[in-house]
């Protein structure tokens, strides 16, 4: 691992292909490259950095049909994860999150920064964890996760 990923950085650069400038430079900076070949069957590759709470997911333009004006096979940034030390396995991304989010954050307050999310939900029975889903400009998506006491625990990015 070499630097921490801007959670705003990355925002700006869904949709991408890894050979662009910007998200080539990033991918450098953070020591993801070179990346994998996609595996027979497989459209995703990921770099993750477990300790450093973080999960970026490129996928093959041809199995995104956001990203239809990129050929079969290039790699296109398309979700990341930020984490706070309370999923299992990742630590607490230390980095700038994006939209200005923090790990203080609760419920109330990104709604406070965000507006009202256009998307709801509960993903566990019991309650445990709760989401709100923003839908942004150009098909991007953040999802803010929340436990049951209304602390963020993680954030994603999505494209397409």
């Amino acid at each position: 691992m070499s630097d921490l990923p801007d959670g705003d950085t990355i925002l700006g650069l869904l949709g991408s292909s890894a050979s662009e400038p910007p998200l080539h430079g990033l991918l450098e900076t953070i020591g993801a490259l070179p990346l994998p070949a996609f595996a027979p069957d497989e459209a995703i590759v990921s770099y993750r950095e477990l300790d450093a709470g973080y999960d970026i997911q490129l996928r093959d333009a041809g199995s995104l049909p956001a990203a239809a004006a990129f050929p079969t096979g290039t790699p296109v940034l398309f979700t990341a994860f930020f984490y706070s030390g309370a999923v299992k396995g990742y630590g607490k991304y230390l980095g700038k999150l994006p939209r200005g989010l923090s790990w203080a954050d609760t419920e109330h307050s990104t709604v406070a920064k965000l507006g009202p999310p256009n998307l709801v939900g509960v993903y566990k029975d019991d309650g445990m964890i709760r989401a709100q889903r923003w839908d942004l400009a150009g098909g991007v998506k953040l999802t803010a996760s929340f436990t049951k006491e209304g602390a963020l625990y993680q954030v994603s990015l999505a494209y397409g």
